[in-house]
């Protein structure tokens, strides 16, 4: 009798389904990995060191000035012609190098010498003195003149040793006295540049340059491999203080605030720093002429670095017509016979083109101060 070999159901339209019902688990899978990996904290982490990367920035900016820049060029130079000369030309100084080494090669060969018979000489006192106590008169007899072979040998080993020593000290001062020069120029410029390389050690850790170090920020920040030290993760810390009533048992609290205000304990963020950065920057994209420092006391205390309410003039002076135009209206003439400068005194170009006049107007617009164009630039 033969087999039969119907089925209830339609084999192809079983493996249609199938591969449909695997197509789309696939997709579920991948969407609850992406929607677990792409919460709404990243943000303000990714956000954070693009700041802190700018704020970084900025100092070095600061602190490495061009009259900076030209010092540290020098001392380079300097450095470099003194390495040439003592390093690569001078014989005395290679005679020297030479002569530590071999005997910092005789120091950790008479201290591993030396070493191993202080611990054979330590043995043998200790078998003395168990044969003292146990007043064994032939065998310490016998050991006595055991022990002065390795006493002898030891004391010898270790008047050695303080001779290399002190020849290493003496060959180590003649070797600082001819790097002397050498040492106080690398001095010199780790003064100038010190917090500099360190703040510039930082920026490539927050925006690494090199392939490698992206690569790796790339892969360690990846859905699924969050488990090789992260690059965004939560922040919390355990309030033992705080407990939380369970019923059977007190839970303490945990607080993750720092997870999304991740600067909130950095003085560096503070409100008047970042306006002034903001401020900066504002200035620098409005290419605005200004000092690069105040010179004297009486000069503007608007300089590049820190234009304050300068780098906003427009801003400012129409929020100042909208809440106080008595005050405006009051500075309308000393406005006046400055503006009147433009085009005779003062050049002043607006989108590229030169203002031959400008006229002063303190009611323009008053009622979006927001949106006002600027009047010069």
């Amino acid at each position: 009798m033969p087999i039969p070999t119907d089925t209830f159901w339609n084999i192809r339209r079983l493996n249609i389904f199938f591969a449909f019902s695997a197509i789309l688990l696939l997709a579920i899978t991948g969407w609850s990995v992406i929607q677990d990996w792409n919460k709404d904290w990243r943000n303000p982490q990714r956000a954070a060191k693009v700041w802190e990367a700018a704020l970084t920035h900025d100092r070095i900016e600061k602190d490495l000035t061009e009259e900076r820049r030209a010092e540290v060029e020098r001392i380079n130079q300097q450095i470099a012609e003194k390495e040439r000369e003592i390093l690569e030309e001078d014989q005395s100084y290679q005679a020297l190098e030479r002569d530590i080494k071999a005997l910092e090669s005789r120091k950790a060969t008479t201290e591993f010498s030396l070493n191993s018979l202080k611990a054979e000489l330590l043995v043998m006192e200790a078998q003395l003195q168990d044969a003292l106590a146990a007043q064994q008169t032939q065998r310490v007899d016998t050991l006595r003149r055991q022990l002065a072979a390795p006493q002898q040998r030891v004391a010898e080993e270790a008047e050695t040793l303080a001779q290399v020593n002190a020849d290493l000290a003496r060959l180590r001062e003649d070797l600082k006295l001819k790097t002397a020069e050498l040492e106080e120029l690398r001095r010199q410029r780790t003064l100038l540049v010190g917090d500099v390389e360190l703040l510039q050690n930082k920026l490539e850790t927050l925006q690494p340059q090199r392939i490698s170090a992206r690569l790796s920020n790339e892969i360690r920040g990846a859905p699924l491999l969050q488990f090789m030290n992260p690059t965004e993760r939560v922040r919390q810390v355990v309030l033992d203080e705080v407990e939380a009533d369970m019923v059977y048992m007190k839970v303490k609290q945990i607080d993750r605030c720092m997870t999304c205000h991740v600067n909130i304990a950095d003085k560096t963020f503070t409100e008047e720093r970042v306006l002034a950065y903001l401020e900066e920057q504002t200035g620098v994209v409005r290419q605005l002429n200004l000092p690069r420092t105040q010179a004297r006391p009486t000069d503007p205390s608007a300089t590049a670095a820190a234009p304050g309410a300068v780098a906003m003039l427009d801003f400012w002076h129409q929020w100042a017509v909208t809440l106080a135009p008595d005050v405006v209206a009051a500075r309308t003439r000393p406005m006046r016979l400055l503006l009147n400068t433009v085009g005779k005194v003062a050049t002043v170009t607006v989108d590229g083109q030169t203002l031959e006049s400008f006229t002063y107007d303190p009611a323009l617009n008053t009622a979006a101060p927001a949106t006002q164009p600027a009047a010069a630039g």
